[in-house]
């Protein structure tokens, strides 16, 4: 079938001209409007340069066919499978990188090994959506966000504006650009929610407070499970930096995407939470380390 895009633009001639023949039967001199939109034309064509970069790209890969709804494409390390495409971005769906690993064998056999990756939490938030019947951001939004009072907090689509919702840059090659393109334009399992600093401290009380979890699982949440490095032990969704005597020092859990960066920590001797955000890949991390030495890190 036709491109979408050669559809839309078709549909848009067809009543561009309607419009100009209406003008005319009104007695409006035509000729003087088009001049005067050429030129309207040329000054949004030049403050818009780069949002028209990328639909001259989304043009592109729509006439040329060389991505195609069904496809599986991979984004730095993340995978997707082409669902819709557009004029400005390419939409892909976090559930279909199953495919991708389900039939990869396992590194290590159950409780040898440990490491950081992607695909636990997507295959979390498919169970999750499996045992509750309920889609994985709805179940956040209701059961984590909404209990604990995480007002600001939510999974904005980046297609659309948003208030308060700050824009992803990073420094590349020497020019700043924006992470819209660069993972799926709405959160997932792996991929995270948009959140304040005064949310993740919000959270963090909650969940000490017992009123996500009960005792049980809340004191499990907050205590080691395996050891990463000499430092640094793994929990169900923290890490724990340890001190020399084994015990806790202080408890976090970081974040990194491009054009985002984050690290929400709790120091146990000051009893003090720390949240730093940054709308940047590397923006957080020279803060928090300064705060970490400041604290005897």
């Amino acid at each position: 079938h036709n491109p979408r895009i050669l559809q839309d633009v078709t549909v848009a001639g067809g009543h561009l001209v309607w419009f100009l023949i209406w003008l005319r039967m009104m007695g409006l001199d035509v000729s003087s409007l088009v001049a005067t939109s050429a030129v309207i034309t040329a000054v949004i064509a030049f403050s818009l340069q780069d949002t028209l970069g990328n639909i001259m790209g989304g043009m592109a890969i729509q006439f040329d066919r060389s991505i195609n709804v069904g496809d599986f494409i991979k984004i730095d390390d993340l995978w997707g499978r082409v669902t819709e495409i557009r004029w400005r971005y390419t939409v892909i769906e976090t559930r279909d990188f199953l495919p991708q690993f389900v039939n990869k064998p396992p590194l290590n056999a159950p409780g040898v090994d440990c490491r950081y990756n992607n695909a636990g939490y997507i295959l979390a938030g498919l169970a999750l959506e499996k045992v509750t019947g309920v889609p994985f951001r709805q179940y956040v939004f209701d059961e984590i966000f909404t209990r604990s009072a995480m007002n600001d907090s939510g999974f904005y689509d980046r297609r659309d504006a948003a208030p308060r919702v700050a824009e992803g840059w990073d420094r590349v090659d020497g020019s700043w650009v924006q992470n819209i393109y660069s993972y799926p334009p709405i959160g997932s399992p792996d991929g995270g929610a948009q959140v304040t600093a005064a949310d993740l401290v919000t959270f963090l009380q909650a969940v000490r407070g017992g009123e996500l979890l009960d005792k049980e699982f809340t004191d499990e949440f907050f205590s080691p499970q395996v050891e990463h490095d000499e430092a640094t032990w793994y929990g169900f969704g923290l890490e724990f930096d340890m001190n020399e005597d084994g015990t806790v020092r202080s408890y976090f859990k970081d974040g990194i995407n491009p054009g985002a960066s984050g690290i929400v920590r709790h120091y146990l001797e000051d009893r003090l939470d720390v949240v730093v955000l940054s709308n940047s890949e590397e923006g957080a991390w020279e803060v928090i380390r300064e705060i970490d030495e400041r604290l005897g890190g």
